[in-house]
């Protein structure tokens, strides 16, 4: 009987063991999917900066083109 409790305890630890492995595994993967993901964000995060940059940089050049082309006196673009 004593053999027997041992057997089954013994049992009992590996299938424990091999759920945390499992679990332990399984949260590695989704953390490398997930910083993965995040890379992406901040790689199309940082295009859309680069084109709003762009865009503002453009307005701003229309701006002055028009303000110029009206003949309006104003003090020069840097200051």
């Amino acid at each position: 009987m004593k053999g027997l409790r041992k057997d089954i305890a013994a049992g009992i630890l590996t299938v424990m063991t091999v759920g945390l492995i499992s679990n332990a595994l399984a949260v590695w993967k989704d953390q490398a999917v997930i910083q993965n993901r995040i890379k992406e964000v901040e790689k199309k995060q940082e295009k859309q900066d680069n084109i709003n940059k762009q865009m503002v940089q453009q307005m701003n050049n229309l701006h002055w083109y028009l303000i110029e082309s009206k003949g309006i006196k104003v003090p020069p673009k840097g200051k």
